[in-house]
């Protein structure tokens, strides 16, 4: 297993990303779209302009669906939400035909990816730390840029999550702040 490590830029208008080794080497840089209807994250090898991978997420699409595109803008990997996850989160992902499951625990802060022989990347998020930051163990045979463009698409989905989570607790939150009555009259 090989191991790189996937830190979120805090202070950013867009989300930014970058991705070291073990030795904490600039491997790759990961940078979202400003302003965009979907998300979109595009990945580059360090000090190049063309990306690598692009990660798009299709919209109005019955579960969070997501694309990955090669620089040549070939469509590579298809990862969408199982609909039945009952504890944790879970997706079916398939890579130039080959089928992967990920399974996600409770929390949606760890995850692994499987293909019929078994693991080939461990995701886990690490605490304490300033941004999300992610350790992604990736077996030797998975290439690392595609490993890092799954994490990539996997964190775009905990994001719409939990905002979507925090809007509707908002909202409920301010449906039930001073007006629950709609009765005219005085008591």
């Amino acid at each position: 297993m090989k191991y790189v490590y996937l830190k979120q830029k805090v202070f950013s208008i867009r989300d930014e990303f970058k991705i070291y080794d073990e030795n904490q080497t600039l491997l790759y840089e990961a940078k979202g779209k400003i302003l965009t209807l979907n998300s979109r994250r595009d990945l580059f090898k360090v000090g190049e302009t063309q990306p690598i991978y692009t990660m798009k997420q299709k919209v109005l699409t019955f579960v969070p669906t997501y694309f990955l595109y090669d620089a040549n803008n070939q469509q590579v990997a298809k990862m969408a939400q199982q609909l039945l996850a009952f504890f944790g989160a879970k997706f079916n992902l398939v890579i130039k035909e080959k089928k992967y499951d990920i399974k996600g625990d409770f929390f949606g802060y760890n995850f692994s990816i499987n293909d019929e022989a078994g693991l080939v990347v461990q995701i886990t998020k690490k605490f304490l730390s300033w941004g999300d930051t992610y350790q992604i163990a990736i077996a030797d045979t998975f290439d690392t840029a595609l490993a890092v463009s799954v994490v990539l698409m996997i964190d775009d989905f905990i994001d719409d999550q939990r905002r979507a989570s925090a809007a509707a607790a908002a909202s409920s939150t301010g449906a039930n702040r001073g007006g629950g009555s709609s009765r005219g009259g005085r008591r």
